[in-house]
């Protein structure tokens, strides 16, 4: 990936859940790709009737708005940073059962050119319970795929 991206493309799209990792990926993109570049900053919630054995049925209207006020507040601190980073970004929270593949379905709806995500580190038994989404992602992708890590994440205890 390079700094040269298309400026009449799409966006890139900032995966960003708020974390050390997310906030770093930001930063990192921001080193790497040219100053003004259009992104997306997408935050993925999950409704509560996606969540297994919950067995919720209905779920209160003041939850689910909760819910995804809380996501909407989360791509939007993400935006900003992603602003004062440097690029031309807008907020956006979407609803999925699957993290990995709603910012698959997010990045071809929106044509982007890249994605930009953070690693969580995890590593052994905690990845193989926990599964990836950036290595879902990585692996998915019709575009390049740019993966920040915060200074020690997989280092092993």
């Amino acid at each position: 990936m390079s700094g040269d991206l298309d400026p009449g493309a799409g966006p890139v799209l900032i995966a960003y859940d708020g974390s050390e990792h997310a906030q770093v990926a930001i930063e990192q993109a921001a080193k790497l790709l040219r100053p003004g570049v259009r992104a997306v900053v997408v935050t993925v919630w999950q409704p509560l009737r996606s969540i297994p054995y919950a067995q919720l049925t209905v779920v209160p209207k003041e939850l689910a708005d909760a819910m995804l006020g809380g996501a909407r507040a989360t791509a939007e601190e993400g935006a900003e940073r992603a602003r004062a980073a440097g690029f031309d970004a807008e907020a956006l929270a979407v609803a999925g059962t699957s993290t990995w593949h709603r910012l698959i379905e997010v990045a071809a709806e929106k044509g982007s050119q890249a994605i930009v995500m953070g690693a969580h580190g995890h590593t052994g038994l905690a990845r193989a319970a926990m599964g990836s989404v950036a290595s879902a992602v990585a692996q998915h992708a019709q575009c390049p795929v740019l993966i920040g890590r915060a200074p020690g994440a997989g280092e092993q205890p």
